[in-house]
């Protein structure tokens, strides 16, 4: 027979009757508590990320010691003429002043349509000229040239 905790008062002396069912269940809640606050924490990424130099003075593991990451825009393009897909020194380039040129089919049906590339390529060539000045394209097309002169993809 279970039966609940109380408070009796006999003979001015204070009772309290506890079930057996009642010190199961606080001996299973101390052993669950005990549990849970023995897991292992999650160490943070950094911890993770090897470093590559051998320098000991400077943690390079830390999040404030890593090289910038390069965002990387997308200019969305219908073909391919002249921007030397898949050049390396062409990639290199348009890298370094980071974008890249993304070349996508029309009829395929997750692609992006006209006012969306626009839209796209706007914002991006909006964010050279803010970053690269005006003149971006000038600086590219000159790159352009001596990719293909290097690569000997010049022809006239």
């Amino acid at each position: 027979m279970i039966r609940t905790s109380y408070l009796r008062a006999s003979n001015g002396v204070l009772n309290l009757s506890i079930s057996k069912a009642h010190i199961f269940f606080l001996v299973c809640m101390i052993f669950c508590s005990l549990q849970v606050f023995g897991q292992r924490k999650e160490r943070p990424v950094e911890d993770f990320i090897p470093s590559e130099n051998l320098d000991r003075k400077k943690d390079f593991n830390k999040r404030k010691n890593r090289p910038k990451e390069k965002n990387i825009a997308l200019i969305v393009k219908n073909k391919g003429d002249g921007l030397l897909y898949g050049n390396p020194c062409m990639i290199r380039e348009t890298q370094r002043m980071r974008f890249e040129y993304v070349i996508q089919a029309r009829k395929l049906p997750n692609s992006i349509g006209f006012v969306g590339r626009v839209w796209r390529n706007s914002g991006v060539q909006l964010r050279l000229i803010v970053t690269r000045g005006p003149w971006w394209k000038l600086s590219l097309n000159r790159r352009v040239k001596d990719c293909r002169i290097k690569s000997g993809d010049l022809v006239g």
